[in-house]
């Protein structure tokens, strides 16, 4: 459901990036989509009008991500 999600978003030109699942969001391994808390009262909203489901929305500190250099 999260890539259909993200489709819609997509399309109501609504940032988010495909990720895995943060720790600290589930223990179990799958997909997330990443998004602006400011953007949420809309998303929630795209959620109920297209009937996506999903499994919870969490709420996460921002953390300074390092990637390493090719």
């Amino acid at each position: 459901m999260g890539l259909r999600l993200k489709k819609e978003l997509d399309g109501q030109d609504i940032k988010a990036m495909i990720s895995p699942t943060p720790r600290d969001a589930s223990k179990s391994c799958g997909i997330s989509l990443m998004v602006d808390e400011g953007d949420l009262p809309l998303i929630r909203q795209i959620i109920v009008e297209n009937n996506i489901e999903i499994i919870k929305i969490v709420s996460l500190a921002r953390k300074e991500w390092k990637y390493r250099s090719t």
